[in-house]
């Protein structure tokens, strides 16, 4: 019986020593899946809304092989090589999430990085970070106690597919995993190499990744279950006033829609959604860009729900137009 115990022990410890060896292998040869190199974003900070690590450089990789980009963090934990710091009354703030952000896009190619090239005389720093409405306020304030001043305009993007909330009830944190599964993978895919190894192969194996991919495109298309509730729509309109509130500067809200708001079972809803928000927060005074209006689905990526870089142009275009009015 000692015996059986001991070889049992001896395998596992070889099997444990395995498994160590292939994740420093892993590491060291293959750097693309290293999950130190992997964007992740921390709320630890006063402001509670993600940031990255300051002047970091992470890996920006997409399954089905949407993207493959670099993301680099600024000193202030943006993704932006303007300091906003410097912002003046007559420049914008764009704010808003991982639209606004550039998931998937190089930082040159995305909306804010466009504007600031198209307006002439102002300059656009992107405040933009994957959260929700209370969130932008947060990211506003955050600009606040860095000096910048409320006469600075804001560009704020709202995204209808996951911005809207009973704020009265809820307000929900930045929480990008809910379930113990969706918990259990992010930690997995943040420290093992060895995960990440294994995601790869999986979807590079040709049979099975022409189904996850088929089967990812499928879920952005139709969105989680969702059904019009007049009172959510009044909520989100309402904590859309609250951010803006105190603006000394010109405010302009662009509205995004996901894809299923053309496309899946749910498509009607999801119109239906997003066009009330529109009402809503015009019926505020404020300028409302409605993207529904320039966008369709080949300004997305073909799996994930984010815009392309024709995406980015297209909405950087509608958007020029509307702030030099």
């Amino acid at each position: 019986m000692k015996q059986w115990a001991f070889y049992g022990v001896l395998v596992l410890g070889l099997a444990l020593a395995s498994l160590a060896l292939a994740e420093v292998a892993i590491r060291a040869f293959f750097p693309q899946l290293n999950p130190a190199t992997q964007l992740v974003f921390y709320s630890q900070n006063p402001w509670q809304v993600p940031l990255g690590l300051p002047g970091e450089t992470y890996r920006h990789r997409h399954n089905a092989g949407d993207f493959d980009v670099e993301v680099t963090f600024s000193a202030l934990g943006l993704r932006d090589v303007g300091d906003v710091r410097e912002a003046r009354s007559g420049d914008w703030l764009y704010v808003g999430d991982s639209f606004g952000f550039g998931f998937g896009v190089d930082e040159h190619v995305r909306v804010s990085s466009r504007l600031d090239s198209l307006l002439p005389g102002a300059r656009v720093f992107n405040l933009s970070s994957p959260t929700q409405l209370v969130g932008y306020g947060r990211l506003l304030d955050y600009a606040r106690d860095l000096g910048v001043p409320d006469s600075a305009g804001v560009v704020l993007q709202v995204f209808t597919g996951n911005d809207l909330f009973d704020y009265e009830s809820v307000a929900p944190a930045h929480t990008p995993h809910t379930g113990w599964v969706a918990a259990l993978r992010f930690r997995l895919s943040t420290q093992l190499a060895l995960y990440q190894a294994g995601r790869y192969l999986v979807w590079n194996m040709p049979v099975v990744s022409g189904y996850l991919a088929e089967r990812r495109a499928a879920s952005v298309e139709e969105g989680f279950p969702v059904r019009y509730d007049a009172s959510v729509i009044a909520s989100s309109v309402a904590q859309t006033g609250r951010v803006l509130e105190g603006r000394a500067g010109a405010v302009v809200v662009v509205v995004a829609p996901p894809k299923s708001y053309w496309l899946g079972s749910q498509s009607a809803e999801w119109r239906r959604i997003h066009q009330a928000y529109v009402r809503g927060v015009r019926g505020l005074g404020f300028a409302v860009v409605d993207l529904a209006e320039v966008l369709d689905p080949s300004h997305y990526f073909p799996t994930d729900g984010h815009w392309n870089a024709t995406g980015h142009a297209v909405v950087a275009e509608v958007v020029q137009k509307a702030l030099v009015e």
